[in-house]
């Protein structure tokens, strides 16, 4: 009877043990997959900010980004003259609007999170301002644009953040 209780016992044990370390395993991949989802986030957030001129298309350094979630986020970008041969394949004919000549630009944008190691690039090729370039070799932002964008931005978190805690209930 002891042996019995003993050996049931000894499988609980076991059985429990296995479904709780299968259990941290799944969470651990869930918050990698969460981390990986939010540096393609702001890897295309930070191109679409120098697609919509509110960043320059020079090259940076690796810096920190101002995240609202957590720290330990950085971004570099990297802008490169695009091949000739591309270059003449896709004509980048000037922008009326701009009366500038326009140029084919390979920018890839690198994201870190550095507590995790994750790490997300994104390249493409994109039509800048030449002159620009030359023109502005210091990044500058209008303060009032990119504060009109980070507040579009909070809104949108805030509402995903309340519809998933409305999705929880």
């Amino acid at each position: 009877m002891l042996l019995e209780v003993v050996l049931a016992l000894g499988l609980f044990v076991a059985a429990a043990t296995a479904v709780l370390v299968g259990l941290g395993s799944s969470i651990g991949g869930v918050e990698r997959l969460r981390h990986e989802t939010h540096a393609a986030d702001l890897a295309v957030t930070t191109m679409s900010l120098i697609q919509m001129d509110l960043l320059p298309a020079v090259s940076l350094p690796e810096e920190p980004i101002e995240d609202m979630r957590e720290d330990g986020w950085t971004r570099e970008i990297e802008v490169t003259p695009a091949d000739a041969g591309i270059e003449t394949a896709i004509a980048a004919p000037p922008d009326p609007t701009r009366h500038r000549p326009m140029s084919l630009q390979r920018i890839e944008v690198v994201v870190r999170h550095v507590p995790s190691g994750v790490v997300r690039r994104l390249t493409q090729l994109v039509r800048v301002n030449s002159t620009e370039r030359v023109e502005r070799p210091e990044p500058q932002v209008d303060p009032a644009r990119l504060e009109l964008v980070r507040k579009i931005f909070a809104e949108e978190i805030g509402e995903r953040e309340r519809r998933r805690r409305e999705a929880g209930r």
